[in-house]
């Protein structure tokens, strides 16, 4: 962590007291599979995982083995994120033609519908494909960003670093 004098404390962007928070009490576990379960057993009060890993967990463990309970940040919270999984096509692919009609048989309803029963627990994207679990909406727990106003992550990794929360 970098030593900070006045100019760049007053600087720090909004976040920064819950993560210098996180930075002096959290424990960070090397994946979300060991902070679930750590958080199950007890050995944690809480953690911040996709919301799948606790799915994954119950099944494993069963729901009455399962001591954890999912919790959503409220909408606005800067902890309420949604993330975004996304394929391509590399412009070097030398079958485009048939990449592209893998991407459109992903985003079919046949294809969410796999997606949406099994053990990814992912949201499906194709209105009407209902998921294995009851997962409450997306529009209810926080707002989708459109990829492009998402950045590249350098200033939120930068941010991190700064807080001692990644190396």
């Amino acid at each position: 962590m970098r030593r900070a004098g006045r100019a760049a404390a007053a600087s720090r962007p909004p976040g920064w007291p819950r993560l210098a928070g996180l930075k002096a009490n959290a424990k960070v576990y090397s994946n979300n599979e060991d902070l679930a379960s750590a958080v199950n057993s007890g050995e944690v009060q809480g953690g911040v995982v996709d919301h799948y890993y606790w799915y994954r967990l119950r099944d494993e463990k069963t729901a009455a083995a399962t001591k954890s309970a999912l919790h959503y940040f409220t909408k606005g919270d800067a902890g309420a994120l949604v993330d975004v999984s996304g394929a391509a096509v590399l412009n070097s692919s030398k079958h485009q033609a048939a990449a592209q009609a893998f991407l459109a048989y992903l985003a079919s309803a046949p294809a969410q519908t796999v997606i949406a029963n099994s053990q990814s627990y992912e949201y499906p994207l194709v209105a009407g494909v209902k998921s294995k679990e009851n997962l409450p909406a997306l529009d209810s727990i926080g707002t989708v960003a459109a990829v492009g106003d998402l950045g590249d992550d350098k200033d939120a990794l930068q941010l991190l670093q700064d807080a001692g929360l990644l190396q």
